[in-house]
This record gives C-alpha cells, structure tokens and sequence, in this order.
C-alpha cells in the first residue's frame, strides 16, 4: 500500500539495485516534493511494484542484477501500465541506448546528477507521458468519429491512391480496408452512368487537377465488386495541408436507394394531396406573399363562382365583381381580409366570417375562412398563404330558420303571459304551460348550440368502428380518414374506442388536419358501447414544445462547443442533476448515480483536499470558484468550477447551481509557455552559446513531445548540423542535404514554421528520406534575425498517431525568438554577423559579376543575332537564287547543273538551321534559371503522347515511372526530356517494337534519372563526342538531326548544378543518365 506521504503528491517508484543510490535518489525526490511510491531492487520486483502502486513515475536504472534487467522491467511496465519511465544509467554506449530506445522512454539521466537535472527530466517525463495520452484520445476519436459516420468516406494521396475507407464503404464497394489502400480510386470506387451503363468522370483526379469541391453527376452507379449497381450521391473534396498546398482528396458518398424510395413515395404523397386537393369539400386557394392566387380547387370555385382560370395570378379582391361583406352587411375591408392579415402578420387568421357574392349564382354565400401563413426554415416572413373556406350557407338558413321559429316561440309566451295574467283563474295551468315552453325552448336552444356551432371536431363512434355522427367541423377528418357517416373510421381508430370502451376511461389520440395539430379525446359511453369524441386544437402547444426541445438542442450543442457542464442541487427534494456536457467531462455513463463521494474519486489525489477545502468554504457563503484537475479513464483534465449557492434566512443550504468547463487546452498551452520562460531563463543565465544551444534542444523537446530534434546553422552557404537530440551523433557536422530536406528549404524560404502532419504522405517532404528514419510527424523553424536566415530547429516524432499541431507551432515561434536572442547574447551572434557581412560582400562581388556576365551575355546575344542576320541574308540568296535559276532555267540545264543547284539549296537551308540550333544554345546561357516544383512525369507523358501523334503507325511501349518531381527551371527541364525522349524515339525508328522508358534510382546522396531506349545505341568508343555541338554519330541518311540536342541537354543540367553521362552499345539501346543539384 502506498504511504501516507504519497497521498497528494506525483508518486514515484525507484528501480535501483544499489542501495545507497536508492537511498540518495529517495532523498533527493523527497526535498524536490514527490513523493516515492517504493524501491525495488530488481526487475521482477519493479514490475510487481508497479502493479501494486500505481505510481505516476518510474525511475529505472538500465542495469539490474538478475534475469530482467531494467529495460526488460521498463517495456513490462510500459505495456501492462502505461506508466512513464526515465532511464537512470551511467553507461551512454549506442548498442544500450538503442535497446532501450525502443522501449519508448521518457528521458535519460546519466549519472551522476544534480537535483534541479532530475526535476527537469521528472517533469518533462510526466507532461511528455500526459500529451501522449491526448494524442492517442484525440486519434481514436477521429477513427472512431470517421468508422461510425453513416456516410461512406474513402480518402486518398495525391496520386489518387487510397490510404483510408472507412466500414460504410467496405460495406458499399465489397473492398476490405486492407486490400483497398494503396490501390487507385477507380478500381476500388467504379461509377457508371445508370441510364448508360458508362463509365463517369473520376472525381478524384478532377478534385486533385482543380483544388476544389465538386460533386458527382445525376444516375450515378457504384459498380461493387461483386458485379452489383448500387446507386450514389458523392462529392469530393482537397485536403490541403498547413500552407493550402493539395495532398490528397477525401470523397464521401452513401447509397441513395433508401432516398429514391422515399421519393417515389413523395411523388405517391403529392398525387394522393393533389387528388385530395381537388376532391375536398372545403375550398381552398394558394397565394404568393404579394397575395396573387397561385391554385384554386373545384370546390373554391363552386363557392366563389369563378373559374381558376379567371383567379389564377390575381389577388381578386380588386375586381368589382368580387364582393365579401361582414355579417352586418358591410363590406369587407382590403386589409381585413384573411390572407391579408396572415401576410402582414406573420400568424393564422382563423374563424374569419364572411359573405361572399357568388355572381353565377347570383346570390351570397356565407363561409367560414382560415388563413395559415407557411415560412421556409429559418425565415420570419412568409413564402405563401393558404386558405380554407367552409360553406355555412345551408348551415346560416338552419340557423336563420331556427331564429325565427325561437322568435315564434318567444312570441307566444308572451301571449300566454299575457292571458294568464288577464285569466288568473287559470294562472297556474298557463304558467305551467309557459314553463314547458320554456324548458322546450333551452332545448331546441341547446340542440342549436351542441354539436353543430362547435368549431372543433365532434364524434360519435361505436366500439366496431362505425361513424354514427360527425359535426360539420370534423369534415376535415372524415376526408383524411376517406369516410363518412355510417362508414368504418381506421382500425387504430376503432382500437383505441376499444380500449377507451374497455378501461371506461378517456383517452386522448393525435392526429394533423390542415396543419394543424389536433387531440381527440375518446370519451367512453359504456353502457351504450359507444365513445364520443371531442377534437381540441393543440398547434401552438406543440409549436411551444418543439421551440422549448431545439433551444435545449441549442443549448446542449453549445455546451459541447464550448466544453461548458452544468449541475444543480436541490436539498429539499435531495436531487443533483448534471447535463450532458458534465457527464462527457467527467467521462460517466448518463445516469451514473451522483453523490460528493463519485465527484471526489474523480478529482486528482493531489487536489482533492483543496477542493474538499473550497467547497465547505462554500458551504458557509463564500465564493466558490476554483481550477483542478481530474483523472478521467487515467487521464488528466483541467477544469475550472463555479457555484451559486442559496441558502434560506438561517443560513441552511437550499441548493445551487453550478458550471464546470473544461479547461484542459488552455492549461496545456500555458505549460508550453512555462516552457518557453524556462529557455528564457536559460538563455539568460549564460554566455555560453554550446550551452544555451545543448539545452534548449532538450528542454524544447521534451516540451513539445518530440523523440528526436536537431538544431542546423549557417555557416557561409552552407547548413551544417550543430545539435542533435535522440539523434547519432555522428551527424553533427554534416551537412544539410536540400534533397533529402525540402520542408527545410521551405521554412528558410518563407521564414515560417512549416509544419508536417503525415511526413509518410506529405509532397513538401522526401518521403523516402523521412521513412529512412522513421520520422511520421515534422515541425521546422526558422531562427530568423534582422530579416537573415540562421538556423534551423527541427523537431521530430516518429510514433505513428502523433502529430504536432498550431500550438507546437506556436510555441516553436516562441522558441526561434529566444534563440534568436542567444546568438546577439552569446557574442557568438557578431562572428555570424561577421560572416554575414563577409557574405554580403561576396553577394555584391557575385552581384558585379552577375552584372558583367548579364552584359556580356546581352553582348554575346546582340552578337549572335548580328551574326545571325548577317549569315541569313547571303543564304537567303544564295537559297532564293539558286531556286530561280532551277525554277527558270530548268529547260536550259542539264542533269548535273540541276543536282548541284540542288545541293546548293539543302546547303543553305543546313545551315539556316545550324544557325538557328547555334541562337538557341547560346540563349540557355543567358536565360534565367527559375527552380519550382517540377513535376517530369507529367511532362514525360505529355512529350510521349506528342510523339505517338508523329508515328501512330509505330508500336512503342513507353515506360515512365511516376511522381518524379525536382526543384528545377521547368521550362529548362521539358527542353531536356524534350530532347532525350525525341532522340528515343528518333533511333528507334529502325526497330518493329521498342521500348523507352523514364525512371530514377535514389540513393542517400543523390538521385539519378534516366531515359533508356532498345534502339540503334552507340559505341562507347565514341561517348565523349555525344555532348559536343554539332557532332553527330550518324550519317544525315541513317538519322536526321544538327547534333546540338544532348549538348543543350548538358548545358541545361549543368546549370542546374548537376551532370550528365551516357551508356549504350550499337543496336542494343542508349541509357542517358542525369543528376540535379
């Protein structure tokens, strides 16, 4: 069991066979304020230890006595705890180190050391062990988040090539992951035109070609790999790393066979609304929101007498034959009317009276009017009205009818009144009479009013579903239902009477008509085996409840956005309820019971009596808000609390409420700026450069959770490697290789952070230098001073999943700043000003040369193109002249005067050409070289698709590897494969068949390319003449040609920095092999 010291603090476990060292190092720890969990003394031990302490630190000496010996205990430990450990050893051999590399430490200590080098490394440890925990969470919950998605989701490289596929589209193209990457896209993702059955564009390649979205076109199929057609909906999108650059493509798609379904059933819906439409009882007319008709039904144009053709685009109300009048008799308003005051505001105008002159009919109809505005999602002003408008004529004459029959009535009671008040004799008998009267007239009165005048729906339905009675409002649901009296409702209608029937209590149903929500109450008859039912309107209660469910929806997404929990306490009923968001930060099942006991055993040992502390302080009025930790699933999170809390006039706790948020990225990014004030301090305390440098490369490692770093310096034109960390140190020394380190190159040219997520993937990296060391993660920063490139930091993690992010970038700025200062403050800083002002006047030496020669080769060229006119003229008439004596005198010369004059003008048009190869050689000099990313496969296909044009005839398979890219002067290098791939093509004219391939060989110091050909080949005897101008190995017969193509070739890879050579034997093919610096 773990000591009473160790309670609250980072408990540590020494592994230490020595025990006068386990003492000293216990000693040490102790003054430092850790903890020690215990002392082992042997592997076997240490593990058991481990197990048993759950220490949050191991301090492992590499060499124990017995079977296992530290490194064996360190990877024991690591896999079954996942605890941190820091090697303690006083051996430093590379065959050590490299063992115990692979264990995957958290630090080296060499012994002997000091005490504030033993806290560095013990905290570097615990937030290196933290970070990687996060990063691991922080993966799992992407390839979590991207297998669960209900969306297929493929993604590949630049190059087309899968690397990800997610199990919705294993599922959908019959691929498993495994056999999927790495392929391209089209073989595993075929789409075809449904309607066609052809082949459709691959998004993909379009994606990567233009840099952004784009969908998938209309019927597209996915052809599975069983054969099967399964119709999609696609679109695919560039991933773009940290400086926009495209690196691959993500492509997400989903089977739309469910969604064709369910439109066909929407169709089905519209035709079944469009037969209801026009079979309805109630009129009804669309409008647009400047209250034009848009659709009319027959039974709107029964009511108002118009046709729809005659309503159809008008509002109507202006045509004077349209008149509407109020039950008094006066008319109608324009802005009184329904749709009106539903357009204007924004809400139903419901139960609207009116008369309205039906001019076929020559007479009124009086109706009953219901405007309902509709709105689009997220709009507040309507799109369209519609309204609904039930006759009540024939209802008005009952009505008017009953009137007068109760005015009869009333008219003879009154008369009775009045005998009986002349015949008191008979007094009691007539007013007895009158009294019947009476009570006959409240129940004609009350058979007016009920059910008829009711504006809700109300029925009666015995228990074998059969209507017996509906009122006129209930029309609406007959129509839905497709019934009337004396038919059978529905069969869920029929069950819930039943059940109503059979427990002899109401129950409540819902149902939609028009729109509007309606509950209807079964209210059981028993005795009669019947039910009657009552409809309420309940639209607005259901409006209410679903405004309250999408701001608690709100509110939740917020929460989680902004990592925000909430709690509340309620001591009277003893209840505590937290949110969502604080059972996700507490990392609890929803329903977890909630007691301060379960909150406890979740904050970290070392705060809890702080947080125990606060909250009884809280308890008697104080303040509480507060910033600890918690251990959630074996990881720390930071979390900042507050709490109101009430308490009645004695002074007792009545409840309160509380919020916890995660704070967690914020207390991570004040560690690495604690980091950058402990390099301050560093930079600070010393004069000493090699110093300064040697520690702030292991400080800044550690922080930033890099496995190995290296720090390079400028020295003249050259970056030489200075410092290293994790690194042989047989690099130091060496210098910067701009192949193998492009992303280096490009922080130096940008003077930013470049920042490498994937380096396996990447284009901005050499792919295959990064997996020559295993390097998966890459974060390079300039050391930037007076606008002057003088360093380089680079930091690399090479465990797979881990990949440094804006706040490592963030804090690498911080760094390069700090580092920046040491070189001013180490005095080390005027040596490379020194240098530097030693280099700029070398610059302005190149610069005058640069001048001079930019002279001369404007010289050079005016000299040319003066030799070349001056040239061109004379053969021009030498050419023109001897074509005028051919064409003219042809007559007049013999055979021999004819074949000179002609060799007179292939004479001239040779040399016009000579000139011309001579102009163009003489420009590659002058021109100037602009490197970027060059793409030669792309190129090479492109010359080889130009020359199978030239010769569609011939059969040459051409060969050209893929992805070959260089830092070069493009339009230089299509010159080169431009001349090489031409002069393939050209000597092997000769040949049935012939292949010519276009590939490289890479190796650590450099990569070769080569253009190899099966053609007419040369003798070796005869290479050092192939790359002089004008000299050719072949006859003018055998091949046409100047001989100035593989010299402007060696001109151009010489500018380039590099050097080109030739192999061949005769008829066996040429290799024409090249390097670039």
């Amino acid at each position: 069991m773990m000591s009473d010291e160790c309670m609250n603090k980072t408990t540590i476990l020494i592994v230490e066979d020595e025990a006068i060292i386990a003492a000293d190092l216990a000693g040490k720890l102790r003054r430092l304020g850790y903890g020690v969990a215990g002392i082992a003394a042997g592997g076997e031990e240490a593990v058991r230890l481990a197990e048993e302490l759950r220490p949050h630190l191991v301090l492992m000496d590499i060499r124990l006595e017995g079977a296992m010996d530290g490194i064996a205990a360190a990877e024991a430990i690591r896999r079954g705890h996942d605890l941190p450990v820091i090697y303690l050893t006083a051996h430093s051999d590379q065959a050590t180190l490299a063992r115990a590399k692979i264990t995957g430490p958290f630090g080296y200590i060499l012994k002997p050391f000091e005490e504030r080098e033993l806290a560095t490394h013990i905290e570097l440890g615990l937030y290196k062990h933290q970070a990687d925990r996060q990063v691991r969470q922080e993966r799992e919950w992407l390839r979590v988040t991207l297998t669960s998605i209900g969306d297929a989701v493929i993604a590949t490289d630049s190059a087309g090539r899968i690397t990800f596929i997610n199990p919705v589209a294993e599922s959908l193209t019959g691929w498993q992951a495994g056999e999927a990457a790495g392929q391209p896209l089209p073989r595993v993702f075929h789409v075809v035109n449904e309607l066609s059955g052809q082949p459709l564009e691959d998004l993909v390649v379009r994606v990567l070609r233009e840099g952004h979205a784009v969908e998938l076109a209309n019927h597209a199929a996915l052809v599975t790999r069983d054969g099967r057609l399964v119709p999609v909906e696609d679109s695919a999108a560039p991933i773009l790393d940290a400086a926009g650059q495209v690196i691959g493509a993500v492509l997400v798609f989903h089977d739309v066979t469910a969604k064709r379904r369910a439109e066909e059933a929407l169709r089905e819906s519209e035709e079944r609304h469009r037969r209801l439409f026009e079979s309805m009882v109630q009129g009804v007319i669309y409008r647009d929101p400047t209250g034009r008709i848009t659709a009319v039904n027959p039974a709107a144009e029964r009511i108002f007498g118009f046709s729809r053709a005659e309503m159809a685009g008008r509002v109507m109300i202006a045509d004077p034959r349209w008149q509407a009048i109020h039950e008094d008799g006066s008319p109608f308003l324009q802005h009184e009317y329904p749709f009106m005051a539903a357009l204007r505001e924004g809400a139903p105008a419901e139960n609207v009276i009116m008369g309205i002159f039906n001019p076929r009919e020559d007479r009124y109809r009086w109706i009953i009017a219901d405007a309902v505005p509709q709105f689009r999602p997220g709009e507040d002003q309507p799109y369209m009205v519609y309204t609904t408008f039930s006759d009540i004529t024939e209802r008005r004459q009952s009505e008017q009818a009953l009137h007068e029959a109760r005015e009869d009535l009333q008219a003879q009671a009154e008369e009775l009144q009045v005998q009986a008040e002349e015949l008191q004799a008979q007094g009691d008998e007539l007013r007895a009479l009158a009294a019947d009267l009476r009570r006959s007239e409240e129940s004609i009165r009350s058979l007016a009013l009920f059910p008829e005048q009711n504006t809700s729906p109300v029925l009666r339905i015995d228990r074998n579903g059969c209507l017996l009675y509906a009122n006129f409002a209930s029309r609406p649901l007959l129509a839905q239902w497709q019934c009337a009296i004396g038919q059978y409702v529905p069969e869920s209608i029929r069950q819930t009477v039943n059940a109503a029937l059979a427990k002899a209590v109401p129950l409540e149903l819902e149902t939609i008509i028009n729109g509007r929500s309606i509950t209807l109450v079964v209210s059981p008859v028993k005795e009669a085996s019947y039910a009657n039912l009552y409809g309420h309107d309940i639209t607005r209660r259901k409006q209410a409840e679903e405004e309250l469910r999408q701001s608690r929806e709100d509110l939740d997404r917020a929460q989680e956005v902004g990592r925000i929990g909430w709690w509340r306490l309620d001591t009277r009923r003893n209840v505590l309820t937290w949110s969502d968001e604080n059972y996700r930060i507490f990392g609890l099942p929803r329903g977890t019971p909630l007691t301060y006991q379960t909150f406890m055993e979740m904050v970290h040992p070392a705060d809890r009596q702080y947080v125990d502390t606060q909250w009884h302080a809280g308890l008697r009025g104080e303040p509480y808000d507060i910033e600890h930790r918690l251990v959630v699933n074996g990881q720390i999170k930071w979390v900042r609390e507050k709490a109101y809390l009430e308490f009645d006039e004695a002074g007792e706790l009545l409840g309160g409420f509380g919020i916890t948020q995660d704070i967690t990225d914020r207390k991570q990014v004040e560690d690495l700026m604690q980091a950058i004030n402990r390099i301050g301090g560093i930079v600070h305390s010393t004069r000493n450069f090699d110093e300064i440098m040697q520690s702030v490369i292991l400080e800044a490692a550690e922080a930033v959770g890099a496995e190995t770093a290296a720090i390079s310096l400028r020295r003249g034109n050259d970056w030489i490697v200075s410092y290293v960390y994790g690194f042989p140190e047989k690099l130091l020394g060496s210098r910067m290789n701009d192949q193998e380190e492009p992303h280096a190159l490009l922080a130096i040219r940008t003077k930013k952070p470049v920042l490498i997520s994937d380096a396996f993937t990447d284009e901005r990296v050499n792919r295959q230098h990064m997996r020559k060391w295993g390097i998966r993660s890459v974060l390079v920063v300039p050391l930037v001073t007076e606008d002057q490139v003088l360093g380089v930091i680079f930091f690399n993690q090479h465990k797979p999943g881990f990949s440094f992010d804006e706040s490592h970038a963030a804090f690498a700025n911080q760094l390069a700043s700090s580092l920046s200062l040491a070189l001013r403050n180490a005095c080390l800083f005027g040596a490379l000003q020194a240098e530097l002002n030693e280099r700029k006047e070398t610059e302005k030496v190149l610069t005058m040369l640069k001048n001079d020669l930019e002279v001369a080769n404007r010289e050079i060229a005016a000299f040319s193109y003066s030799v070349s006119h001056d040239l061109r003229a004379p053969l021009r008439s030498i050419d023109g002249f001897s074509r005028a004596l051919l064409d003219d005198y042809r007559d007049q010369l013999d055979e021999t005067a004819r074949d000179y004059l002609r060799r007179v003008c292939g004479g001239a048009r040779k040399m016009e050409e000579l000139i011309d190869a001579m102009l163009s050689l003489s420009r590659l000099t002058g021109n100037e070289l602009v490197r970027e990313r060059v793409n030669l496969s792309a190129i090479a296909a492109e010359i080889a698709d130009e020359l199978r044009k030239t010769g569609p005839e011939r059969q040459v398979e051409f060969v050209i590897a893929e992805n070959l890219t260089v830092l070069a002067d493009s339009a230089m290098m299509r010159a080169v494969l431009d001349n090489l791939l031409s002069n393939a093509w050209k000597f092997t004219a000769k040949h049935d068949r012939a292949r010519i391939e276009f590939g490289a060989q890479r190796s650590e110091s450099e990569t070769i390319y080569c253009v190899r050909d099966d053609g007419a080949g040369f003798a070796m005897d005869y290479v050092n003449r192939l790359f002089t101008a004008f000299q050719r190995l072949h006859r003018e017969s055998e091949f046409s040609g100047i001989g100035i193509g593989l010299a402007t070739v060696q001109r151009i890879i010489h500018r380039h920095g590099g050097r080109i050579w030739a192999e061949g034997e005769v008829e066996k093919g040429a290799t024409f092999s090249f390097t670039l610096e």
